[in-house]
Order: structure tokens, then C-alpha cells, then sequence
């Protein structure tokens, strides 16, 4: 009976984290790794530490590469500049992102449910989303 319990916790202290704001951190310094498109670097800290405002981070239900969780509540996003290309027709990779970002109930991956936090586009400012753009570009 313990394990069910625990693993009913597990699973609650999780869908509650996909809702709870991402602590306030900063980015140091300026990039390098700047493109046309924005910052790679300072997009993966937005990916993997949010940025400060209500918004959880999207390692909060995404994992990139492999990952021990066993409990994955959003899809990988290892692939999501090349999965991305292929979802709709006459939508490219770039555009798929930025769709699923800031209207996730829109295009939801087979075998998951709507799910996603859906204020970014009230939590990130243009360049943070271009940012992060640019970074989840860089996974294919």
C-alpha cells in the first residue's frame, strides 16, 4: 500500500509543478551564440530555468536527449527542429514551435493531453520567445 501512496504523491507534487512560477534567475553576461533568429544561449536558460516571471521553465514537462524520469507529462523535444517540420503541412519548423508555445492546446501531440501551461505569450516578451525559439531550433 506505501509505494501507491507515494506514487500518488509523486504524481500530484509533478502536475502541480507544471503550474507553479519559476524562481527568478538571472542570465549572466551577453552570448556569443547570437543569431538572426536570438540567442541560442540565453533561450536554453529561459528552456531550463524559466525566466523569473509566472511561467514554469519547460524542463518543468520536457526533457531533451535521454532522461531517467519515468513520469514524462510533455514529449521529448530532442527532435523538435526536425519532428517539427513534419507535424502540419505547409508549416515549418520554426512556425510549429512558436504555434505549440503560444497556443499548446492547438497542436498536441499524439499520446499526450492538453496539458501545457498556456499564458507564455503573456509571460514571455517577444525577444524571450525568440530566444527560446532559437534554442529548441538547435534540436534536431
Amino acid at each position: 500500500m506505501k509505494p501507491i501512496i507515494l506514487a500518488g504523491i509523486l504524481i500530484a507534487a509533478l502536475l502541480s509543478a507544471c503550474g507553479q512560477p519559476a524562481p527568478r534567475v538571472e542570465a549572466s553576461g551577453s552570448s556569443d551564440n547570437t543569431t538572426a533568429e536570438g540567442d541560442i544561449t540565453r533561450g536554453e536558460f529561459i528552456f531550463v530555468s524559466g525566466n523569473g516571471s509566472n511561467a514554469p521553465p519547460c524542463t518543468t514537462c520536457h526533457t531533451v536527449g535521454t532522461s531517467a524520469m519515468s513520469l514524462q507529462l510533455g514529449p521529448s523535444l530532442t527532435h523538435i527542429a526536425t519532428d517539427g517540420a513534419d507535424r502540419i503541412s505547409g508549416v515549418d519548423a520554426h512556425d510549429y514551435i512558436r504555434q505549440s508555445i503560444l497556443q499548446p492546446q492547438d497542436h498536441v501531440v499524439s499520446g499526450y493531453r492538453v496539458g501545457m501551461y498556456a499564458d507564455y505569450e503573456a509571460d514571455l516578451s517577444e525577444q524571450e520567445l525568440t530566444d527560446l525559439i532559437a534554442f529548441l531550433m538547435t534540436l534536431d
